[in-house]
């Protein structure tokens, strides 16, 4: 009784183990006890108090059916008792003992035969019990996401009615003045800005498409041939004018063991790139931006190359890194409405990534700034080999001063 009450109360497993184990031992040691007494008190005794004695023992035998969940508990008390009054009323020699013998064997049989029925069902359930509750944990784990997602959405909705806005109206009134005003200078200013506006919209046009495309699995790669120094002169020229008029330094620093023709898809690969170094302006008031990169294998057929892409901004908080490449997300919602953005571009990049073969990765610090890694598998071409080699050595690194003029 008390092993059973401390099985009952036990939590760790190495106490139940144990609690269950004496348990076990106790159930059995009933069972040799009241073969025992069979023993002694069915012989030399006339057929009444046999039958008495056969009652008793058969009455806690049947109730010890509910032992059925510990089954090695319930044999050992089970055996025991029948086999002693089995094997006495066998050794009496006359019809009536046979008679009762055979039908206490077949009453052990039917017993053997319920323990195992009951103790199906009672594994059945408490298997169901905890499917059932872990089907329950997972519903509710699957609402709090498609809650979280739904809400996720609707900012993303509300923070790209802003998005699209802004730069509408900045058209549509740049244009108007540009329409009123006779001075060639402003009109070349009210130019520019319209131009600088139909391109942020056209980004928040093309972040849109590209998601989209992703959802519903129609996003593809080209395979092409390329020279990877066109992407690094590439993005020299796309981000010079602005890293100046931040006045922040910007280098480009690939390694000289890149092949200098691959195959593969250069708009995706430079699309990362733009997005990456995009954010780290974005983010970066004073330092520096730099790009590297390298190959990590080479084979007969393919490259793995390494990107990095490092600032000194502010950087993101560590408990903010997980969600950083969800759709519809961005580190904080603070920083929507501070530097403005979708919140669709890391997704997107890291879903071109993967498609390329590659992971993405990040490592920061608030107010450190951050370094975006990822690689990509890339085709090489054997018959080029030879013009291949130390080609960055020529080309080096591409350094855009922040003190340089403007």
């Amino acid at each position: 009784l008390i092993s059973l009450i401390m099985f009952q109360r036990a939590t760790d497993h190495s106490d139940i183990k144990f609690w269950r184990k004496l348990f076990t031992v106790g159930i059995g040691l009933s069972g040799l006890v009241w073969a025992s007494c069979a023993a002694l008190f069915l012989t030399n005794v006339d057929t009444f108090h046999q039958l008495f004695i056969s009652t008793s023992i058969i009455g806690m035998v049947s109730g010890a059916i509910v032992l059925s969940v510990l089954r090695r508990a319930l044999v050992l008390y089970l055996v025991p008792s029948l086999a002693a009054l089995i094997i006495c009323f066998f050794l009496q020699e006359n019809y009536h003992s046979y008679l009762i013998g055979s039908m206490l064997v077949f009453f052990l049989v039917i017993n053997l035969s319920n323990m195992n029925r009951y103790y199906n069902v009672i594994s059945d359930s408490i298997r169901l019990r905890f499917e059932n509750e872990n089907l329950v944990e997972s519903f509710k784990k699957a609402k709090d996401i498609a809650e979280e997602s739904t809400r996720a959405k609707s900012r993303f909705l509300a923070n790209m009615s802003h998005e699209i806005r802004t730069p509408l109206n900045a058209i549509i009134g740049l244009s108007e003045l540009l329409i009123r005003c006779p001075d060639p200078e402003r009109q070349n200013d009210y130019i520019e800005k319209i131009e600088a506006s139909s391109h942020h919209l056209l980004g928040v046009i093309n972040d849109i498409l590209d998601i989209s495309k992703i959802e519903a699995g129609k996003m593809s790669l080209e395979m092409v041939d390329f020279q990877l120094d066109h992407i690094f002169d590439q993005m020299a020229d796309i981000f010079a004018s602005r890293m100046k008029e931040k006045r922040i330094e910007y280098l480009v620093a690939p390694s000289s063991d890149l092949p200098k023709t691959v195959i593969g898809d250069p708009v995706k690969l430079v699309q990362v790139l733009v997005n990456l170094t995009g954010n780290a302006l974005k983010f970066t008031t004073q330092g520096e931006i730099v790009i590297t990169a390298s190959a990590l294998r080479t084979s007969e057929q393919s490259v793995t190359l390494s990107f990095s892409v490092t600032d000194t901004g502010i950087g993101i908080a560590k408990e903010k890194i997980e969600s950083l490449f969800e759709a519809f997300t961005q580190a904080d919602d603070s920083t929507t409405r501070q530097f403005g953005g979708t919140g669709l571009g890391l997704s997107i990049c890291r879903y071109i990534v993967s498609m390329m073969g590659g992971k993405m990765s990040v490592q920061s610090e608030p107010g450190e700034g951050s370094t975006f890694s990822f690689t990509v598998q890339l085709n090489t071409l054997p018959s080029m080999t030879d013009d291949n080699d130390d080609w960055a050595s020529s080309k080096n690194v591409v350094v855009i001063n922040s003190h340089s003029p403007s």
